[in-house]
Order: structure tokens, then C-alpha cells, then sequence
């Protein structure tokens, strides 16, 4: 948990970057010069997958950074429940959220104030619900412009892009998953978010 909250320092404590993508490595230089990798989970909670990977974590005595989807906690839609208590397990465990907006939506393509109830929504849900500040975000689709960089400063929040990107929901094949991910991490050299 230590090395994840020195991480997380670093990205905030990052420059932006006047690039027209977020910059890379995604959570700045190593501190160490070692290879060190930052496991990130997108989309969730899901009461099927995600305490599947809490339980690989937990036996790997690994921490993991998720960043969480406003409407799957919502206490109205069907299974909230189940979805509530694997986010308390989650930080209960050790892990980090960060938010993810409330819909899943591009926030270049919405208006600044649709983006910001988006980006409010889901600070307030992850919030009330873990008890932690949200300090961490990732823009869905890795969508990047000045609208998000504004409603982030706005808000004092710091964007985690990612540096590799396996994209396990084009097939679904584990095995290829796996074999990417491996194959980009055994010549890693710094640090590396992995985005899952």
C-alpha cells in the first residue's frame, strides 16, 4: 500500500502536460530506476469479476488501483448491494479508487457542465460510499482535450492515463492477455500502469 500511495503522490504531484495525449509513463519516472508496475482496473464494481481479481490480488499480496463507475453503485439498479460491499472490500483490502464519471461517457463530446455533473456524480457516490477522497480519475475511452484537463483542475484531481493497454474486451482470450502483457512487462524499464 505504501509504494501505491508514493505512486500516487508522484501523479499528483506531476506537470501537466501541453501534449495532445496524457503524458507517459503515465505515473511519471520510476523513483527507484527498478521496474515497477501499477495495476489499474476500469469500469467496475462488478459483483462477478471483480472479487475474482480482489482474490488473485489478495494472494499475490498485490495492491490494485481501480477506478469505478459511478452508476454501478447506484443503491436503485439491480445488484447495487452485492456491487456496494465489493467496493468496501476493496478499500477495506488495501486498494485505491479513483472515479471514472457516473455513465461511461466521452467528456470532449459533452458540454463542460454535463462533463462536470458526470465527474461531481461520481466523486460524490465513490466518496460517500469508501469514505476516502477522490483525488485520482481516469477519463473513459483515455478521451484527452482541454475540457477534461479544466473540469480536472477545477476540481483538483489528477488524470492516471495508462502505458499498457491489452485490450482483453476485443476477444476476451486470456491467454493473449496474458501473453502481451508479459511480453511488454519483461522489457519494462521504469514504471508502467497496466490498464485492465
Amino acid at each position: 500500500m505504501r509504494a501505491l500511495a508514493l505512486i500516487t503522490m508522484a501523479v499528483l504531484l506531476a506537470a501537466p502536460s501541453a501534449e495532445a495525449k496524457w503524458p507517459k509513463p503515465a505515473a511519471g519516472d520510476s523513483a527507484s530506476g527498478s521496474p515497477e508496475v501499477i495495476f489499474t482496473f476500469d469500469d467496475g464494481p462488478d459483483h462477478r469479476f471483480t472479487p475474482r481479481v480482489l482474490e488473485i490480488l489478495r494472494k499475490r499480496k498485490i495492491q490494485g488501483l481501480f477506478f469505478w463507475v459511478g452508476h454501478r453503485i447506484d443503491q436503485r439498479k439491480k445488484n447495487a448491494d452485492l456491487r456496494r460491499a465489493v467496493a468496501t472490500r476493496a478499500v477495506l483490502e488495501g486498494h485505491v479508487v479513483g472515479t471514472h464519471t457516473i455513465n461511461h461517457v466521452h467528456l470532449c463530446r459533452l458540454p463542460a457542465d454535463r462533463g462536470g455533473k458526470e465527474i461531481d456524480g461520481a466523486i460524490d457516490a465513490m466518496a460517500e460510499l469508501t469514505g476516502l477522497p477522490m483525488i485520482l480519475f481516469r477519463a473513459p475511452y483515455g478521451d484527452h482535450c482541454d475540457r477534461i484537463k479544466s473540469l480536472l483542475t477545477d476540481r483538483k484531481l489528477a488524470h492516471m492515463h495508462w502505458d499498457i493497454d491489452p485490450q482483453e474486451w476485443e476477444d476476451h482470450d486470456s491467454n493473449r492477455v496474458a501473453g502481451d502483457i508479459i511480453h511488454e512487462l519483461r522489457y519494462l524499464d521504469g514504471r508502467a500502469v497496466v490498464l485492465m
